[in-house]
């Protein structure tokens, strides 16, 4: 599982038309067994556990 975090949605948008992204994701999609599942989330609760 992979989650990433971005400072908007107009960045995580920009970076998933990104032409290095797709060739990533192939990469790694090479790697598995499955199909690749992506979902938009919001972030509702940061927690830092290394206080």
């Amino acid at each position: 599982m992979i989650i990433a975090e971005f400072d908007s949605c107009e960045e995580a948008m920009k970076n998933s038309h990104d032409p290095v992204t797709d060739k990533h994701a192939r990469e790694m999609q090479k790697l598995t067994d499955g199909q690749s599942n992506f979902h938009n989330l919001d972030v509702l609760t940061v927690t830092d556990f290394h206080q």
